[in-house]
């Protein structure tokens, strides 16, 4: 048999080619988890899909999918990209919370179909039968568990460091193949039988040192996977239990809005990798060799990029709530809310499941985050997040409830914008702590932003005397120096931060028992300018020319207050002359009447995330003459 090549003639080749790349008619497609068939044509209501893998099979620019009410099975492989002006979108038909979920939990035990067996009474144990590997997490009726090693632990409620541990937990006995937990027993969450609840149990956790490296479908619920420009568009899911994120980005050019997060270790985690690291003395300490990665310039430059995330809930519900329950337990204290941090001494079985990561995580280039409500977590963006984040916009964000940082800019974050947040409890809520050596980050601009106490929580710090409002602390290497060539000599360096470095302009803080940045503070290149600071410890000692036209207050009655290096050419004042009611609404002929810093006016309560449409105006607050981030544009202090 003789083959035959086919001539096609260069005409023929090139019509073809111009009908491919000219703009595709937008096509609307269903998806109805209830009702739907695969086998339908997915082209109206009554004839929608059943599944969104099916639906998401063969997209072209311009589609949008509309997924009805109900409960989806993840992972999810988003494939095809849009164009700018023609995206790829997925949307809920209802973005209201709980109303379209993805989920990666257990559908057995989510289902109910497997009842749980009651083990001890007295204790509240339960436990069901259960062959998968170690849970990421397990929420009941979305309330978390934290992670105990043992049954036994479990039933003592004891950390891995034998340190009191959240009154609730799950654990994994690997031997009897039975999963356990314990309710909270004192009804705030509900009932403490899970038979009562819609019990989701996550798969199993990423890899790297943090656990949040995606190396498996089920990490995500949704994975917008392959790369270049996407311009895909994913609005009003709720993503639940996945092993790592709720969604994956692998390509750039990325919407997520509307969207809300349960049981997620974070809640957009995209593709970019440090360094490995590298064989040292001290290469048992996880803490050593995550300190030895390096900075991957490489996988910065190739992760996912131009990434908006708005509207956005991200919680890991109790974890604040429960903080507080220790602090405020004589027989616990402060000193055992940070659990979360990580193993070992930390209190956790391993890093695989530390809480310190943050609304997004393994942030690349050009990542914008636009008004969200980030809530009760252990840091709203920690150094997993933005350690390698090159032009990140956070702004117009409610960061509220945080065991210990709204916003890190460590370890070599490159331009960063924290500009109009509402941060409220937060126990440090900007950090500057370069861990791992150079680049340093910076520059960091940090300005118009509210850093309050809420009334309920305005003393919980107060057994504490290490709380500042900016942690800057290049200096914590000591310790380091032997196992890591790299950070050797590093504390004893004038240090500066890249470019103009740290700027604070224009912030409104008023917080107990604070002073304004960390005492052994060497940071050369920072300026604080035209804030209101209302702090009840005096600092800083540091020097006087970093601070300019502040206008400060003690936070307390009676209390010292900032001194005169804080305020330089500004004012100091009492709180009296300050404040009204100890609300922030000053009088008339207090120094903030026109000042330009951020004054609420009616509270901090945000809006539903679910009524917000994009382009709504929800920010309650006026703001001075400062403009927002640009790139294009230089700031003016």
């Amino acid at each position: 048999m003789h083959c035959v090549r086919l001539r096609i003639p260069l005409l023929v080749v090139i019509v073809g080619s111009l009908l491919s790349s000219a703009s595709l008619p937008a096509r609307d497609f269903f998806v109805d988890g209830v009702k739907g068939n695969d086998r339908n044509d997915g082209r109206t209501p009554t004839a929608a899909w059943a599944t969104l893998q099916h639906a998401t099979e063969d997209l072209q620019p311009g589609d949008t999918v509309t997924v009805s009410p109900g409960v989806y099975r993840g992972p999810v492989q988003i494939k095809g990209h849009g164009k700018p002006d023609q995206p790829i979108i997925l949307r809920a038909s209802s973005i209201s919370s709980g109303a379209v979920v993805v989920t990666n939990a257990d559908a057995a035990i989510r289902a109910g179909t497997v009842p749980w067996r009651q083990d001890d009474a007295a204790l509240g144990l339960w436990s069901v039968p259960y062959t998968g590997p170690w849970p990421a997490r397990v929420l009941y009726s979305n309330t978390d568990l934290y992670p105990y090693s043992s049954v036994e632990r479990l039933c003592g409620f004891k950390a891995e460091n034998d340190a009191p541990g959240p009154r609730h937990g799950y654990t994994l006995n690997e031997a009897e193949r039975r999963l356990y937990v314990r309710l909270h027993a004192s009804g705030r969450y509900g009932p403490s039988d899970p038979n009562s609840h819609r019990m989701a149990v996550a798969p199993h956790t990423g890899e790297q040192l943090d656990g949040m490296q995606v190396t498996a479908p089920e990490h995500y619920c949704f994975g917008v996977l392959e790369g270049g420009p996407a311009y895909v568009v994913i609005d009003g899911f709720t993503f639940e239990t996945p092993g790592v994120a709720g969604v994956y980005v692998v390509a750039s050019n990325v919407t997520i809005r509307r969207c809300w997060f349960f049981g997620c270790r974070t809640g957009v985690v995209g593709n970019y990798v440090d360094s490995a690291a590298a064989t040292m003395s001290g290469e048992n300490d996880l803490e050593t060799k995550y300190a030895s990665m390096r900075l991957n310039p490489e996988s910065r430059a190739n992760a996912a990029a131009e990434i908006l995330v708005e509207y956005c809930d991200f919680t890991q519900f109790p974890a604040f709530e429960d903080c507080v329950d220790a602090i405020r337990d004589p027989a616990v204290g402060f000193r055992y809310a940070w659990i979360r941090k990580g193993e070992g001494p930390r209190g956790l079985l391993s890093n695989l499941f530390k809480y310190e990561i943050g609304f997004v995580a393994r942030v690349a280039r050009n990542w914008v985050l636009r008004r969200n409500n980030v809530h009760s977590v252990f840091d709203g963006l920690s150094s997993h997040a933005v350690s390698a984040a090159q032009n990140l916009i956070v702004e117009e964000n409610r960061f509220e409830g945080m065991i210990d940082n709204a916003v890190e800019t460590e370890d070599h974050a490159e331009n960063v914008w924290i500009v109009r947040n509402e941060i409220v409890d937060a126990f440090m809520p900007v950090s500057y702590q370069p861990l791992r050596g150079q680049p340093w980050p910076g520059p960091i601009y940090c300005l118009q932003n509210i850093m309050v106490d809420s009334p309920e929580h305005r003393d919980l710090w107060s057994a504490d005397t290490s709380r500042v409002v900016f942690k800057i602390y290049p200096f914590q290497w000591t310790r380091r120096e032997a196992a890591l060539p790299h950070m050797a000599g590093q504390k004893d360096l004038p240090h500066y931060a890249r470019g103009v470095g740290l700027i604070a302009a224009h912030n409104t803080v008023l917080l107990r028992n604070t002073t304004i940045s960390t005492p052994r503070n060497r940071l050369e290149n920072q300026r604080f300018v035209n804030n209101m600071f209302a702090l009840d410890r005096p600092g800083p000692k540091g020097v006087a020319s970093r601070y300019d036209n502040n206008v400060c207050a003690p936070a307390t009655m009676g209390a010292r207050g900032p001194t005169e290096i804080a305020a330089a050419n500004g004012k100091l004042v009492s709180v009296e002359e300050l404040l009204l009611d100890g609300a922030f609404r000053p009088r008339p002929e207090s120094p903030l009447a026109n000042a330009a810093v951020p004054v609420p006016e009616a509270g901090l309560d945000l809006p539903n995330i679910g009524a917000q449409q994009p382009g709504d105006t929800w920010y309650p607050l006026k703001v001075g003459p400062l403009a927002g981030p640009s790139r294009e544009r230089g700031v003016r202090y």
